[in-house]
Formats: structure tokens, C-alpha cells, sequence
């Protein structure tokens, strides 16, 4: 949009594209995360509020017991007791199970790491497209690698130990969903290593594609009216 109607001509009068690009992804994550703490705040508060008054420890099914017959009120007291064992087993995952603070800490990381590999994908296309027209199309397939990396999580959910999950783990598009799936499930012994190994590569191959963006960042931010071909683009990356 800014290089339709040409404000990124006056921004670049201030700062150099270098600036530009990394102002750009810095602000928009710095927001996020934002946004992110915003909702830590508001579920922690919530949680707390449930804890000490939506979650007693004991529940008296015989408060029912004289309002009703005898056999009907067995019913109930073993209904009503069947559901405090789920309830309690989902209290204790809730609140002993879970490790927030390490959730958070790692849902961090893989967000910055994350957040780099497809910022970096979304300003190389913004900045080499002709026109905001010209450019839709090549939004599509980006488009279509965030919809899998969310499927890829909903498959490691039901399928952790399976084949396409471990390889999802490893692939930087669906690395962070996957990884966070893994993470609230829990690796077995031994198999830790490929947690760490996939943030790992996450980051490497995020600053890579940083250091792309910012070679066609550099040399198509202010060409306008062409069509974007692979070839151009490859000529954009492989100048200096």
C-alpha cells in the first residue's frame, strides 16, 4: 500500500531500507507481544478468581438427600460424584499439571522465532510486488502454509508419536505450532533434544530469511508498474 501511493518514497528520505524493514517487523512484534502479556494478565487474574471462588474442594451431594426419595437420591450422589472426579481431575490439570511460567517463557521464543521466519516471507513479497493488486496472488501461498502449520497442530494433538508430526517439528512452517502441541503434551525420555533442536533451527533459518527480505527490501522497494517474476526476484536476493 505505501508503494501505491508512494508514501515509502518519503519515508526512505528519513531512514534507509535497512531501517525501514527493521523498524517495520520490530513494531508490529513488539505489539504483539504486547497484546500477548495483555492476555497472560487476564487469564492469570481469571484463574485465581476461579481457584478461590468457583472451585471449592468438596462438594456435599447428601444436601439433596432430603428433597428427594432415597433410591433417586443414590442416583443423584453417584451421578454427581462421577462428574467431581472429572471435575477434580481437570482442577488438578489446570492448576498442578500445567507449568505456566515454562508455556509462556517457550510460547515466547517460538513466537520471535516464528514471527522472524514469516515476517520476513510477508516484507520480501511486500516490498518486490509492482503493485498492491499484483501481489495477492503471491499472498495466497504464504496464506496456505499458516492454515497447514494450524492443521499440523490439530494432527499432533491426536497423533503425537506419529511420523508427519516429528517431521512438522523440524519444518520451520509449522514449527511453532507443532512444537508448542509437543511441549503441553510432554516428550519422552530421551526425546527432549528435538524441542530444543527445533527452536534451533526456527531461528536459523528465520535470520535467513530475514537476510533475504532485506536484499529485496533494499533493491525493490522503490521499483514500480512491473510484474514480479521468480527471476526478478532471484535477482533482487542474489544483489548486494
Amino acid at each position: 500500500r505505501e508503494k501505491t501511493n508512494r508514501v515509502v518514497e518519503l519515508l526512505l528520505a528519513a531512514v534507509s531500507p535497512k531501517e525501514l524493514l527493521t523498524g517495520k517487523i520490530l513494531g508490529i512484534g513488539v505489539t504483539a507481544l504486547f497484546q500477548f502479556l495483555i492476555w497472560v494478565v487476564l487469564i492469570t487474574g481469571g484463574l485465581m478468581l476461579f481457584r478461590s471462588y468457583f472451585f471449592p474442594d468438596v462438594f456435599d451431594p447428601s444436601l439433596i438427600a432430603n428433597q428427594m426419595s432415597e433410591n433417586v437420591a443414590n442416583q443423584m450422589a453417584d451421578e454427581f460424584n462421577l462428574s467431581l472426579v472429572a471435575y477434580n481431575d481437570f482442577v488438578d490439570l489446570v492448576y498442578r499439571q500445567i507449568q505456566f511460567s515454562t508455556m509462556v517463557l517457550f510460547f515466547i521464543l517460538f513466537f520471535i522465532g516464528g514471527y522472524l521466519f514469516y515476517g520476513g516471507f510477508f516484507a520480501m513479497l511486500g516490498s518486490s510486488m509492482g503493485s498492491e493488486s499484483d501481489g495477492q496472488q503471491y499472498l495466497i501461498p504464504i496464506s496456505l502454509l499458516l492454515v497447514l502449520a494450524i492443521l499440523s497442530g490439530y494432527f499432533a494433538v491426536y497423533y503425537p508419536n506419529h511420523t508427519l508430526t516429528s517431521v512438522a517439528l523440524f519444518v520451520p512452517f509449522s514449527t511453532p505450532v507443532v512444537a508448542m502441541v509437543k511441549l503441553g503434551i510432554g516428550f519422552e525420555s530421551g526425546e527432549a533434544w528435538q524441542f530444543y533442536f527445533s527452536l534451533f533451527t526456527l531461528f536459523i533459518f528465520g535470520v535467513l530469511v530475514l537476510s533475504l527480505a532485506g536484499r529485496v527490501y533494499k533493491n525493490g522497494i522503490l521499483q514500480f508498474g512491473h510484474r514480479l517474476r521468480l527471476n526478478l526476484l532471484l535477482k533482487w536476493i542474489k544483489k548486494t
